[in-house]
């Protein structure tokens, strides 16, 4: 439809040809979720061939595990250009920019590391193969309660995604939380980023920061709370604007402040939330 609305409202060729472009390739993602589907299900090569109308070897080639998880995966490596200040900097084209693709990035990165086909993930999720393609594809973001079922199967926690699918959703904060679910909400939030980012070595992530690996892996394993200016720094890394993980630091911040005189240079030990 919205083809052809851009067509009666003499659009130029170039956006013709770019919206068509657009539906092309989301056909060719449904076409390879159904045979993807169809294969889980038992059909043979052969079988998937005559139905396409072509060799059963061209189908094999064509639908292979390998070019199906590379078409439906998604973006899961995220680069950033940092601004010419070095400051947050700017997403670039095809990267991480949305929510819902920071969410689809981690739960894909999750389903190659799983080793399992999508539609062994569908049929222990009572979801449709075509549907979850469209889900790991950043297409979707479904309900909170088949994003943390799909994290079990998948061998991942789920309170790393809670963050991701928040943002995704446009869910907002609740009231105010304790110092210790405030750092253990920011803590599964910079899990699920590492997660989406590909879980980058801490030794390359200290790389573009002032923190040492160590430290990243500390603040990883929820064992430490950077102050904000460091922290900026590894959501940056992480592929992720600061911004949207700044309420959650500040959450933690707020309730800290109400318990101690002040959020000490550098950060604090995991420990030093317990209030």
């Amino acid at each position: 439809m919205q083809l052809v609305r851009l067509e009666h409202g003499q659009a130029s060729l170039a956006d013709l040809l770019r919206y068509a472009h657009r539906i092309e390739r989301e056909v060719n993602r449904y076409i390879t979720a159904a045979v993807q589907d169809a294969r889980g299900g038992g059909t043979s090569w052969g079988e998937v061939a005559q139905a396409a109308g072509v060799q059963a070897e061209t189908a094999r080639l064509r639908w292979s595990t390998a070019r199906v998880q590379r078409q439906l995966r998604g973006q899961s490596v995220v680069s950033w250009r940092p601004g010419p200040d070095g400051g947050e900097g700017q997403l670039p084209d095809g990267s991480m920019g949305l929510p819902s693709q920071a969410l689809s990035a981690a739960l894909s990165h999750l389903h190659r590391r799983s080793g399992m086909t999508i539609g062994d993930v569908a049929r222990e999720a009572d979801l449709s193969a075509p549907y979850l393609s469209r889900v790991l594809a950043g297409e979707r973001v479904p309900s909170w309660p088949v994003v943390h079922m799909l994290a079990t199967i998948l061998s991942g926690a789920p309170p790393e995604l809670r963050f991701l699918w928040e943002a995704a959703r446009g869910v907002t904060l609740p009231p105010r939380r304790p110092v210790c679910e405030a750092a253990a909400r920011l803590h599964a939030a910079l899990r699920g980023l590492h997660l989406a980012a590909g879980s980058p070595d801490p030794a390359r992530l200290a790389e573009g920061t002032l923190l040492s690996p160590r430290v990243i892996r500390e603040v990883l394993k929820g064992d430490h709370i950077p102050d904000w200016p460091l922290l900026s720094r590894l959501v940056i890394q992480l592929g992720a604007r600061p911004a949207a993980v700044r309420p959650l630091w500040e959450e933690l911040h707020y309730a800290f402040l109400a318990s101690h005189d002040i959020f000490p240079q550098g950060g604090i030990a995991a420990g030093g939330t317990d209030s």
